[in-house]
């Protein structure tokens, strides 16, 4: 599971490096690209075997459901709470989101 947030995290930078300020730059990820790859791939552990449990069909059922509802609205909080403020500024959009999306 891991390997895949990487791999996800690694089109990320590829595609945030080719693309920035409009200018192709071609370049190895530096050590501050990777730790910030591994401070998302921390972040967005939970979010990813979150949604892996909830859209299994064939187990999910509705005490499950809120019950990881419930869990990811602490983790928003948790997240927003961070000393990191780009994750910090992460969770609160999502939460947003999130907030959007079940109010319609």
């Amino acid at each position: 599971m891991k390997e895949i947030l990487k791999d996800f995290v690694m089109k990320i930078i590829s595609l945030e490096i080719k693309c920035y300020a409009g200018m192709k730059i071609k370049r190895w990820p530096s050590e501050s690209d990777w730790a910030n790859a591994r401070r998302l791939c921390t972040f967005f552990e939970y979010f990813y075997e979150l949604t892996l449990r909830v859209s299994d069909f064939l187990y999910v059922t509705s005490n499950n459901f809120l019950h990881e509802l419930s869990n990811m609205t602490c983790e928003f909080i948790d997240k927003q709470e961070s000393r990191d403020l780009e994750l910090s500024k992460i969770a609160f959009k999502m939460q947003e989101r999130f907030n959007k999306y079940w109010e319609s």
